[in-house]
């Protein structure tokens, strides 16, 4: 029987250890003004189209050896 009174917890202890949900911070939203801590546009560099005329710069395969009789 003295086991019974170790189970069941005093009702101000339960409450104690039962904490609420914590409230978020609120962040204003960002006004339409604008300053100098506001990140830029994203500038993404251009990129050329490549050749299909064939006389790029680019490295070409090399040709295949002939097979030798014998």
């Amino acid at each position: 029987m003295a086991t019974a009174g170790l189970l069941v917890p005093a009702g101000q202890v339960m409450a104690d250890d039962d904490p609420g949900p914590v409230q978020w911070p609120r962040v204003a939203p960002p006004d339409a003004g604008g300053n100098q801590s506001d990140p830029g546009a994203v500038k993404w560099p251009r990129v050329a189209k490549p050749e299909n005329g064939g006389e790029g710069n680019d490295p070409k395969p090399l040709p295949w050896p002939t097979p030798t009789p014998g």
